[in-house]
């Protein structure tokens, strides 16, 4: 389309908005899903939510509620805040980025001198 437009523009939008777009999903999708348990049916043990601002929840479309998104996979993801103020008493508190990034490493640090044991950071 860029070449029949003329317009490199188009083509440098798309490749960088992936460049860009790639490491942050990415990073995104390790900090819910690294550090927890496998083959497990309760998905409180096997994902994780993150607590963000508005901004990022927007960008996001709501999966930051992401162990909801988990339990409730066809729930539409602009209903997920309210799901997850129907489900908050049973689950756990969402922590920050940094935070999850901590227990992610703490969890390490553990399989590292322990490495049969299984860590379950749910309170």
């Amino acid at each position: 389309m860029a070449i029949v437009l003329g317009r490199w523009e188009l083509l440098a939008f798309i490749t960088i908005a992936w460049q860009i777009g790639s490491p942050i999903e990415g990073l995104w999708h390790n900090t819910e899903h690294i550090a927890r348990l496998y083959n497990v049916n309760d998905q409180r043990l096997c994902t994780r939510s993150v607590k963000v601002g508005p901004l990022v929840h927007l960008i996001y479309w709501g999966l930051d509620d992401h162990i909801d998104h988990h339990i409730y996979p066809t729930i539409p993801s602009r209903n997920l805040p309210k799901l997850h103020k129907l489900l908050r008493h049973d689950l756990p508190e969402p922590l920050s980025m940094i935070n999850c990034w901590c227990e992610m490493f703490a969890i390490a640090k553990e399989k590292d001198v322990r490495q049969n044991n299984e860590f379950v950071a749910y309170k």
